[in-house]
């Protein structure tokens, strides 16, 4: 079923459904093949026609939709390994060294984990917001949609917010130790 998209407003329920019935299972297993993990393929298929069905009016006219889903696909897969590999909380990060030293006394890691949250507690509304979206995985370009702001302007955001976190953990253990 390789079709040219031409429909009217009424016919795209029926248009999407047989793309969906005929190419679930392709999309599937094409991220399958990526994953390897069946939860995280059905997800991302079901991901790729969510955003098909979001974007049903700016088929009218792609001539092979076959080709155009898995792009989709192709593409929603790159993002979700991109997001894979910043899922790990930046504040994590933070801690690391710190961690590393101590990483067999759980009350020092829940400590540090607890100076950072209060640390990421206390930056400016927007600085917050940009390392919390950071941190839940969120790329540049993502949070500069979300925020109406340049990319520029993000990566400035999480510079400073970084050196504050730091600044706040180093100091809290400071005087923690001076205690």
């Amino acid at each position: 079923m390789n079709q040219v998209c031409t429909y009217e407003r009424t016919e795209s329920e029926q248009f999407f459904n047989s793309i969906y019935k005929e190419y679930w299972y392709k999309v599937y297993h094409y991220s399958y093949l990526y994953t390897g993990i069946k939860s995280e393929a059905e997800d991302l298929a079901q991901e790729v026609f969510l955003k098909l069905w979001q974007q049903i009016d700016r088929l009218n006219g792609v001539e092979n939709v076959k080709g155009y889903l898995f792009i989709m696909a192709r593409n929603n897969c790159h993002n979700h390994y991109k997001k894979a590999l910043r899922r790990k909380p930046l504040y994590k990060n933070y801690c690391r060294s710190f961690t590393e030293v101590c990483y067999h006394d759980e009350v020092v890691v829940k400590e540090l984990n607890r100076i950072t949250i209060k640390a990421v507690q206390e930056l400016p509304a927007k600085q917050k917001k940009v390392f919390i979206y950071r941190d839940m995985g969120l790329g540049r370009k993502e949070i500069a949609d979300i925020l109406n702001v340049s990319v520029n302007t993000i990566d400035a955001c999480i510079n400073i917010a970084m050196k504050k976190v730091q600044q706040y953990v180093s100091r809290e253990l400071e005087l923690s130790t001076a205690a």
